[in-house]
């Protein structure tokens, strides 16, 4: 239930076998609850982590993720909640470092703070970001020109939870041109 039970039911629909994904999923979220208060967040969390690491991997990508979460949580303790667990498994499944995630973390937050006001959504937005592969500034410089065209073209874009869907396409191997008037047009299409 809640915020994350439309993306729950759409990954499930979406798996080859919907009763194994939630099998594991369930599993997984066992795991998860060993070091991390139950949560919705954590159920959204469990799903990503059942798609990308193998049943031998749970505990290691568990505790990892625990460590991450935790230096989240020193680094920004009244920014970081539940929410970010999901983003503390999303980083603890990626191939870098905790180091090199937590230093790109911190870079992406800062800079961004310069575009964008919004604290817990930049943190998000910073989250999002030290997974992708390239510099930390080259990534911020991304976004924020991926929102400055936005706005230039007339496309209102709000500056809070959408600034992590910002993220994830301004990385994606595509013209920014091409984005901004794909975006122009979903949005025509659904106003």
């Amino acid at each position: 239930r809640g915020n994350v039970e439309v993306p729950m039911v759409a990954q499930l629909a979406m798996a080859e076998n919907p009763a194994d994904k939630l099998k594991k999923t369930l599993k997984i979220y066992e795991s998860l609850k060993q070091e991390f208060r139950g949560s919705e967040y954590l159920v959204l969390a469990a799903a990503v982590m059942a798609d990308m690491v193998s049943d031998e991997q749970v505990v290691k990508m568990t505790e990892k993720a625990r460590t991450i979460y935790n230096k989240m949580k020193k680094d920004h303790p009244f920014l970081t909640s539940s929410e970010d667990s999901v983003y503390a498994v999303l980083m603890a499944v990626s191939e870098k470092s905790d180091e090199v995630l937590m230093e790109e973390m911190e870079v992406c937050y800062k800079q961004l703070k310069e575009s964008f006001s919004a604290s817990n959504e930049v943190q998000a937005l910073a989250h999002v970001l030290s997974i992708a592969e390239g510099s930390a500034p080259e990534k911020c410089n991304k976004v924020v020109a991926l929102y400055d065209a936005l706005k230039a073209d007339g496309v209102k874009y709000g500056k809070y939870h959408e600034l992590v869907v910002l993220a994830s396409l301004a990385m994606l191997p595509v013209e920014q041109s091409v984005l901004v008037e794909d975006i122009k047009a979903v949005d025509a299409f659904l106003t």
